[in-house]
């Protein structure tokens, strides 16, 4: 009978998984792993650091790595673009970009997306690819960083709030790894805001708590939280005065809440107002900051507001419950990676 203790290799490798086959059950688990030719060729000929251990006992042995994303593997491919596919298998390094070729790769679909060359769904299939690639050869580094950041941006002005998130959440990780990014602040602000659209007061609570006084004083975080906290008090006018001051592209992620927000505030001046009796249509577009009387009508017929009959003011009296909206957000199928 053979038996397996799987650990982790190095600080280079993080989240990939080593496995040490033995003989002898006496020789098994952390600290002390054996530097046998087999464990340096799983671990790509660095040296080991085995931190956490399980044991496993087998009559025979399967794949040595559990997951396809769990082996790192070093890129041979040369292609510029390729094709986004799930891993079902081992990953095999000629299908595998190395760094300077994916480097060659971001640089050029950067190039196609601002020239508009190519429609977004091909920007996003690049872009998960190079993620991808990136994953299986455990490259945390600033190369990395740029990349998240890049296609957070991307999702980000295509209302692209799945993809949007993923990239948020493993820039969260790399920040906690990478040391130097420029960019840290920005991104912050937009996991503060990100909680209004999950609803979440305990994951805007954490990472308040887990910030410096340094960090809250910075001027993108600062706003996310005057934001964040004008949203949860039911200050809407406030919510969209700040707006209009949106550092970075804040303001493409508060586009996505307006409908909503828009539409409490309505249901509030309605109320507040509702002794007036009716109430003129451009006082609620300086209200809600529409920028044309149009978009205001749209807007007004689609929470089911009643106008007067010379079409100038809505209707309070004959006006019911305001219609919530629901934060406006596309949201591709393309899943996870």
């Amino acid at each position: 009978k053979k038996f397996k203790w799987v650990g982790s290799v190095g600080e280079n490798h993080p989240r990939a998984e080593l496995v040490v086959v033995y003989d002898d059950p006496e020789e098994l688990g952390p600290p002390h792993v054996p530097r046998s030719r087999k464990c340096m060729a799983l671990a790509g000929g660095g040296a080991l650091s085995a931190r956490v251990g399980q044991l496993y006992t087998q009559d025979f042995f399967p794949p040595i790595y559990k997951e396809a994303t769990d082996l790192v593997v070093v890129g041979v491919c040369e292609d510029i673009e390729k094709r986004y596919l799930r891993l079902t298998s081992r990953p095999d390094p000629a299908k595998v970009r190395p760094k300077h070729v994916l480097q060659m790769a971001l640089k050029h679909i950067k190039h196609e997306y601002r020239q508009q060359k190519r429609n977004y769904n091909y920007v996003v299939e690049q872009m998960k690819s190079i993620r991808q690639d990136l994953k299986v050869q455990a490259t945390r580094d600033q190369f990395a960083v740029n990349v998240y950041e890049t296609h957070a941006r991307i999702a980000l002005e295509n209302s692209d709030i799945g993809e949007f998130n993923q990239c948020l959440t493993q820039l969260g990780e790399l920040y906690e790894q990478v040391e130097g990014c420029s960019h840290m602040d920005e991104f912050l602000s937009y996991r503060i805001l990100y909680t209004i659209y999950s609803n979440s007061d305990e994951e805007f609570c954490k990472i308040i708590g887990q910030l410096s006084q340094g960090k809250l004083s910075t001027d993108p975080v600062k706003f996310a939280v005057q934001v964040r906290k004008a949203y949860s008090a039911g200050n809407h006018v406030k919510f969209l005065r700040l707006k209009e001051a949106a550092p970075h592209m804040c303001e493409c992620l508060l586009d996505l809440y307006l409908p909503r927000v828009r539409s409490m505030a309505l249901r509030v001046i309605c109320k507040s107002y509702r002794g007036m009796g009716v109430l003129d249509v451009r006082f609620v577009q300086e209200l809600l900051k529409f920028s044309k009387k149009s978009e205001c009508f749209g807007f007004l017929a689609q929470v089911g507001a009643v106008l007067n009959e010379s079409g100038t003011a809505v209707d309070l009296a004959k006006c019911g419950e305001v219609k919530l909206l629901s934060f406006s957000a596309a949201i591709t199928a393309m899943g996870g990676e």
